[in-house]
């Protein structure tokens, strides 16, 4: 059974909608190989010193838990607002999480930042899924 041609072939939209949909696994990966190599550099530790081998558990961690309850929020979310207006949300706060990692002056804050952020990460992974 084949499609109809005008169902068969790839659109404009449907190549914008992909590529919006890969730029947020990219950027996912992107945050996991960047915290690993940030945590061990010498400006870094020197900035945040103290520094222990727990806090950077922490620090890389904290992104999956918030990506956890992100998406747990997002089902709920999605069916209440819709998933255009969820991921606009998402969008936000992902902007507010960079806004506050990238302006930390303590490891408190970065972690928060990596919460929020994970929380907004996850959202928009449920969300764009469609699940």
């Amino acid at each position: 059974m084949s499609l109809p041609r005008e169902q068969a072939r790839l659109n404009w939209y449907t190549l914008r909608c992909s590529l919006f949909a890969t730029l947020g696994s990219l950027i996912y990966g992107i945050d996991s190989g960047i915290i690993s190599t940030t945590i061990s550099q010498t400006s870094y530790l020197n900035y945040f010193a103290p520094y222990q081998s727990d806090i950077a558990g922490a620090v890389v961690s904290t992104f999956s838990a918030g990506d956890f309850i992100g998406v747990l929020f997002a089902g709920w979310a999605a069916d209440s607002w819709g998933r255009k207006r969820t991921m606009m949300f998402a969008a936000i706060w992902a902007i507010i999480a960079g806004a506050i990692q990238s302006g930390s002056i303590h490891v408190g804050m970065l972690i928060a930042g990596r919460i929020i952020g994970g929380f907004a990460v996850g959202v928009l992974s449920k969300s764009i899924a469609g699940s």
